[in-house]
């Protein structure tokens, strides 16, 4: 998509992803007459207030209407993100909330940028500098590192899922490198977290 304009000077992560032509990557929902923000950009907003010592789906209940009303959500966002209140609430059962739970660090939402080349990124056969810019949902450190956990909340069958999760591989590729450059820590492991499916899925382990 680049080759009548030259290599790019900057980049975000997901303009590299690759794109099919059926729609099965579409990343969170597509409506009709949707009024506000995509409900994905509204589950992360969710997501990046949330508090780990919430357990219950009338806890996050109740953190979508302190939301409303700081005005952070409008009244049609916060309807249309009730639905997941109970989806959220499962996560927050999930052995990978434990985890950040009972981490010695936890961050959310840690912006990025990264020098890389046209050629590292696949988008050109040049060594031309190109800055890729980023937004790790979620980040926790364990003893022996870090742990990288993206929100998705695809429509998408279960039994794509680990087509989608391989679809999504050089995005957690470029984070895990972005977060050890930043932080000049070891990345352990890369989890998807499935909101709609109520699952992980691991894109990376550390051997």
């Amino acid at each position: 998509q680049y080759e009548n304009r030259g290599v790019p000077v900057k980049v975000g992560v997901s303009a590299l992803l690759p794109q099919d032509e059926q729609g099965a990557w579409v990343p969170a929902y597509q409506g009709r007459g949707d009024a506000g923000a995509e409900l994905g950009t509204l589950i992360h907003l969710l997501m990046q207030h949330l508090d780990f010592s919430m357990r219950s789906e009338a806890e996050v209940l109740e953190l979508i209407g302190n939301l409303r009303q700081r005005e952070i959500l409008s009244e049609t966002e916060a309807a249309r993100i009730r639905p997941f209140a109970g989806r959220i609430a499962k996560f927050l059962h999930s052995e990978i909330a434990e985890r950040a739970r009972a981490a010695k660090e936890l961050r959310r939402e840690i912006p990025f940028s990264l020098i890389l080349s046209a050629r590292a990124l696949g988008l050109e056969e040049s060594e031309e500098q190109v800055m890729l810019q980023g937004i790790i949902d979620l980040a926790f450190l364990e003893e022996d590192g870090y742990v990288i956990v993206d929100y998705k909340s695809n429509m998408v069958a279960e039994a794509q899922l680990a087509q989608l999760a391989e679809h999504y591989r050089l995005q957690m590729q470029l984070y895990r490198l972005a977060l050890e450059q930043v932080s000049g820590r070891p990345v352990k492991a890369c989890y998807l977290w499935f909101l709609r499916q109520e699952r992980e899925f691991a894109i990376y382990l550390q051997n």
